[in-house]
C-alpha cells in the first residue's frame, strides 16, 4: 500500500515538474524574443540616459547617487542582453513544439533524480539537465535522443522499487509531499 502511494505521488511531482518547466520555458522564450526584438533600442535608450545623467552628476554631485544607479542598471540590462541573446532558441513549428514538450514529459518522468533509486541518483541528474538544457533550447533531437536513451539502455529504478520498510517509505512519502507542496 505504502508503495502504490509513493508510485501515486511520483507521478503527481514529476507532473508538477514537468509543468515547471514547462512554464520557465515560456519565460525564457518570451525573454528571448523581448530581447531581440526591442534589446538594441532599450539599450541605446539606456545609453543615452546614462550620458545625461553623467553630465548632470558632473556638475551637480548631488546627482551621482542617482548616475551610480542608473550605471547599474545599464550594466545589468547589457548583461542580460547579452546572455539571453546569444543563446540559440531554435525555432520549431507548432506541431514540433507539441512533440517535444510531450516527449520531454515522458524523458523527466524517467531520469528525475528525485525518482529514481539512490544509487542512480548523479547519473540520472547528469541526464536530467541535460534533457532540460536540450528542451529549452527546443532541441528536439536532444530530448527524443535522451528520451530513446532512457527507454532503451538506461532505464533507471524507481525509488519505490528499491526503498523497504514500512519507515523508509513513510519518510519517502513525506518526502514527496513536500517537495510536490
Amino acid at each position: 500500500k505504502l508503495k502504490k502511494e509513493v508510485d501515486k505521488l511520483t507521478v503527481k511531482f514529476t507532473g508538477y515538474v514537468a509543468q515547471k518547466t514547462s512554464m520557465e520555458k515560456l519565460i525564457q522564450d518570451y525573454n528571448h524574443k523581448y530581447y531581440s526584438e526591442v534589446g538594441d533600442l532599450i539599450a541605446e535608450v539606456n545609453r543615452l540616459r546614462l550620458e545625461k545623467l553623467k553630465k548632470d552628476a558632473l556638475q551637480d554631485p548631488e546627482n551621482q547617487q542617482e548616475f551610480t544607479k542608473a550605471k547599474q542598471e545599464y550594466d545589468e540590462f547589457n548583461s542580460n542582453y547579452k546572455l539571453i541573446t546569444l543563446k540559440e532558441i531554435i525555432p520549431l513549428s507548432q506541431a514540433e513544439q507539441e512533440l517535444i514538450k510531450k516527449n520531454f514529459r515522458k524523458a523527466s518522468k524517467l531520469c528525475h533524480p528525485d525518482i529514481v533509486a539512490d544509487e542512480f541518483k548523479d547519473e540520472a541528474q547528469r541526464i536530467s539537465t541535460e534533457l532540460n538544457d536540450a528542451y529549452k533550447s527546443n532541441d528536439i533531437s536532444k530530448v527524443n535522443s535522451i528520451l530513446d536513451r532512457l527507454g532503451k539502455e538506461l532505464k533507471f529504478p524507481k525509488k519505490s522499487e528499491t526503498v523497504t520498510g514500512k519507515d523508509r517509505l513513510c519518510l519517502l512519502i513525506e518526502h514527496l509531499r513536500s517537495e510536490i507542496q
